[in-house]
């Protein structure tokens, strides 16, 4: 196990029933030269249901790939994706959401683009919208090819995030198991100030690339959901967390790339919090006013004028919200 090309991590909370999925898709694809070179690591943040149980069945059945680590007590989100990186054994790690899962085929594939670009710093991966049973395609493919002269459409190579920003416009992806990242890159790198947030993932990737190159799959390898049927997403600020642990990020790393970069970045968050806004308001769901007026002051640059938007819009009511999502929805195919 000394010679392991890849780590999947898996970081869970309470989903032995979604984590399933996340297990079969690994497995099923791992043949006998794939399971000398990948490792399954759980890293288990004190679940409270039968997620050891669970694990437990497929490390008695395949012990030679599937690990499994608790924690003694919940580490959050960010500390315990921290933690499958300070456990893997792979030179590079995917940190699989528990609720996600592999397209066929998609492990020799992954490990085809590691085997020929060895100086990447970060991998990132094409994803596609299921339903809750991850069977039925809900839309298209995100990362659709973007054409870069000399290079395949199925996979792009960068020398760095400010040559891949340059020439795709983009430069995160955000979604955690979109990630395949060098794991002592991820380790050299000071994470800590991200460890209370939900990007680590996104904040090390942008540390990485300043330096480092990144290759992008554009085929779809992964399967994710988005519903919060259940009412998993409950923590405080939800849904506008995300944006706004971003918008921290970029407000303490000028430093890390050009202003231009900065600014696209910066302007990319405001988009999506706005957005968020929309759906949150024209769902008439409440808003806690004094955490996101509390988030605005502490994530946003009082240099650019969009953070008084963003309050004066949180005390707006709702009924311009609900007549502009209607419109969207008309404007938009389904």
């Amino acid at each position: 196990m000394n010679d392991l090309t890849l780590t999947v991590g898996i970081p869970t909370y309470n989903r032995s029933r979604e984590i399933r999925n996340a297990l079969d898709s690994i497995i099923d694809q791992l043949n006998a030269d794939l399971r000398s070179r990948v490792e399954v690591l759980i890293s288990d943040n004190a679940s409270t249901d039968d997620t050891a149980a669970v694990v437990r069945e497929y490390m008695n059945r395949y012990p030679d790939v599937v690990r499994y680590h608790r924690n003694e007590r919940n580490l959050g989100f960010s500390r315990n994706v921290h933690n499958i990186f300070v456990q893997a054994r792979g030179t590079f790690v995917i940190p699989l959401a528990d609720d996600d899962a592999f397209e066929a085929a998609a492990l020799p594939k992954i490990l085809a683009v590691l085997d020929a670009h060895k100086n990447v710093g970060v991998v990132y991966l094409a994803s596609t919208l299921y339903d809750q049973t991850l069977r039925r395609r809900l839309a298209r493919p995100s990362n659709s090819p973007i054409p870069v002269a000399g290079q395949p459409v199925e996979g792009r190579h960068f020398p760095n995030g400010i040559d891949y920003f340059r020439k795709t416009g983009s430069l995160l992806n955000s979604m955690l198991s979109t990630h395949v990242i060098h794991r002592q890159s991820w380790l050299t790198e000071d994470l800590t100030p991200y460890y209370d947030g939900i990007v680590i993932h996104e904040c090390a990737a942008a540390k990485i690339l300043v330096n480092h190159a990144v290759f992008v799959i554009d085929k779809p390898l992964i399967k994710y959901r988005t519903s919060n049927a259940e009412g998993r997403w409950t923590f405080p600020g939800y849904p506008f967390n995300f944006h706004f642990d971003l918008l921290q990020f970029w407000k303490g790393s000028r430093e890390l790339y050009p202003p231009d970069v900065h600014r696209a970045q910066y302007r990319e968050n405001i988009r999506g919090i706005l957005y968020n806004m929309l759906l949150t308001k024209a769902d008439k769901t409440p808003i806690d006013r004094p955490l996101f007026v509390q988030r605005v002051y502490e994530s946003c640059d009082k240099s650019f004028p969009s953070w008084l938007l963003l309050i004066a819009l949180a005390f707006a009511p709702r009924f311009p919200f609900i007549i502009a999502s209607r419109l969207l929805r008309r404007m938009v195919p389904t």
